[in-house]
Formats: structure tokens, sequence, C-alpha cells
């Protein structure tokens, strides 16, 4: 990993991640640290972020904050956002690290395929419920980590949720398409100038997606899709620090250098479709629902 003087400092800013705890969260939360960010972390519970802290220079603890929560349900969403919003200022920079891989099929506690929930509306709860925040921190930036898996299976939007025979690593490389259309559709909603949305390639994460978990076919793809952890976290403090991406937005990117994703993720009718799932699967959009907001009624974007 190109060391930390290669970027500009982050002192005084504040950064979210999610999924802190987690190999390559730690990573970059330590990263964020040495250049000087205040980092708010989610971690699954608080015996993992008194684990990240004490993996932390003490020079740097008193820069790190570990709120505990399950992202995969909705209310301990709205609960962690209601934290972070009581206990920072600002939100300069939102880090979407979360995700998980489900070999077989589970319902999370509110009746929804678990993969697609943790990955997907965990992210979109989260985001537009800080979103206000954000905007109030400007230029602020969100980044969501995605995944050249992205690549090997198409969403379907009459079956957002992997429902109908579910394969795992289906499920788990549409979640992938999922970060690229909901980062699209986000970016087109905000102005650059004030937020920015990408998406960042972290390979095949060796901390979520195990040889053991996986189907003959993808465990022999699965070398040539594991990136090195230094490269990753590389490019995602690159998008979190670096001047040359300020006001860039929509955006896909691997290894620093933007590219080109897969092409039904430029598809505005499929991002409109996710974002429209995702209104009503997080409570929203639907006759007699809880508004999606946070302290003071904060508005979700249509």
């Amino acid at each position: 990993m190109r060391p930390a003087s290669d970027l500009p400092s982050l002192q005084d800013r504040t950064v979210v991640v999610t999924d802190g705890a987690s190999d390559i969260g730690t990573s970059v939360v330590d990263g964020l640290l040495r250049l000087g960010a205040t980092v708010h972390c989610i971690v699954p519970d608080s015996g993992q972020g008194a684990r990240l802290r004490a993996h932390m220079p003490a020079e740097m603890r008193e820069r790190l904050m570990a709120h505990a929560g399950d992202l995969s349900r909705l209310e301990e969403t709205r609960t962690l956002a209601e934290v972070l919003l009581s206990t920072t200022e600002r939100i300069d920079v939102l880090v979407d690290l979360a995700e998980t891989f489900s070999a077989t099929f589970h319902e999370t506690i509110d009746g929804i395929e678990r993969t697609f929930a943790y990955n997907h509306l965990s992210r979109f709860l989260l985001t537009n419920l800080l979103m206000a925040r954000l905007r109030a921190s400007s230029p602020a930036r969100i980044i969501s980590a995605s995944s050249v898996a992205h690549l090997h299976h198409r969403v379907d939007p009459e079956d957002w949720e992997n429902r109908d025979r579910y394969d795992g690593w289906i499920a788990y490389c549409r979640s992938k398409q999922c970060d690229l259309l909901f980062v699209k559709a986000l970016a087109r909603r905000l102005d650059p100038a004030a937020v920015t949305a990408n998406a960042v390639d972290l390979g095949l994460r060796r901390d979520v997606v195990s040889k053991e978990r996986l189907p003959v076919h993808a465990r022999i793809l699965r070398p040539f899709l594991t990136k090195a952890p230094e490269t990753s976290v590389d490019s995602l403090l690159w998008l979190a620090a670096s001047p040359e991406v300020e006001k860039v937005t929509g955006r896909y990117f691997v290894k620093r250098e933007m590219r080109k994703p897969a092409a039904e993720t430029e598809h505005e009718d499929l991002q409109e479709a996710l974002w429209a799932t995702s209104l009503e699967r997080t409570g929203t959009g639907v006759h007699g629902a809880k508004p999606l907001g946070g302290p003071g009624g904060l508005p979700v974007f249509r």
C-alpha cells in the first residue's frame, strides 16, 4: 500500500465506516486514523469494538469510536443512525463496507433474505438516514465497496431477494450489482459539489467468502477475483481523501482507476426499480409506513 504521505490529511474530518471490525475494515480504519481522521465504526458487538480499539496505536484511539449493532435488522440500523447523528457534528465520508455471504437461504427478523438485507438494504437505509448530515458537511463523500463479482450474475428485478431456487454465490454476485445500481441512482439525486457517491472494487473478500462455502465453479474463479488487501485499502483511502476525485460521482473504481462496470448497471430503469423496491422493503413508500428519517424527521430521497 502506498504511504499515507501520498494522500492529504483528513484531520478535522469525520468518517463513518460500516463493518469496521472485519479484516479489511480494520485496515481501512487504521489507514483513516493515520491520515488524521476521526472514525466512527459500526461493529457487530461491543467485544469486537473493544478488540478493534485495542488493535490501534494508543495515540490514535481517542479518535476512534465503535458502535455495536446488526445492520441486517432495519430497526437496529435506524438506531445506529440515531447514535451516529447524536455523536457527530459532521460526517465528511461514509464508507459502506458491510457485506455477508450466505451459502443457504436465510431470512432476517424483518422477513427479508439476508444477503439482500445486509449487503444492500442496510446501505440504502443508513445512507439515507445520514444524508442530511452528509449534505451539511459538504463537500462529503460516499464510498460503497463492490466487487468484480458483480460481473458474473445479473440481478433479477422480479426476484431481488433470490427466493427462486436460492444459490448463495448468485445472491452474492447480484448484491454486488446492487452496489453499483444504488451508487448510480444516488449520484443522480445529489449535487456533486455537495456530496459524491462512488463504488470501489475490493475484490472477493477472503474474510467474507471462504473457499469452502463456494460452489465448485466459483472456487475456480476465486483466485482471480481476490485482491491483495493492501491494494483494496489503498483504493478506498484514495477515494476518501484524494483531491483527484473531488466532484467525481457515480463511478466505479479499480486500483485508483475509473472502470466501466457491467452494462446493465448503467440502465436507469433498473436503478430506479431497485430504488423503489428498497423504499418499500425498508418501510417507506407505502401507505401508512413509518417515515424514513432520523431525528427531526429528516427526509429520504425519493
